[in-house]
């Protein structure tokens, strides 16, 4: 995928809903380092568990919504992860998008550095 169509396709993505689902994404992330480098208190944790739910109901809402329309299919998985984990599998397209995606928007934030494995 050219650099051309990966600046045209995060402008669209900053449009949509999706973003917003993104930085939640963004949230668990770096709330998931600190649960990990064991720095995370109880006292943030419970400060911090509405917007982990809130970001799982939004990426729930995302991919029947948004990512039905994106990537021309009805949602076979519950959250946006799963269903790019299942379509990088796949060819054609939406292999293509969804690895875009992953690789762009959502490795790097990872603790893992592998967010759609």
């Amino acid at each position: 995928m050219s650099k051309y169509v990966k600046i045209a396709l995060t402008i669209l993505f900053m449009l949509t809903p999706l973003y917003a689902v993104w930085m939640f994404y963004l949230v668990v992330m770096t709330l998931k380092r600190a649960r990990d480098a064991k720095t995370l208190s109880l006292p943030a944790t419970i400060m911090a568990m509405p917007l982990v739910w809130a970001g799982v109901l939004l990426d729930a809402i995302g991919n029947i919504t948004i990512c039905t329309v994106v990537f021309l299919e009805l949602p076979q998985e519950t959250l946006i992860t799963s269903r790019l984990q299942r379509l990088i599998l796949e060819e054609g397209w939406r292999s293509d998008l969804a690895g875009f995606i992953c690789a762009d928007l959502l490795n790097a934030f990872d603790p893992s550095g592998n967010h759609c494995k």
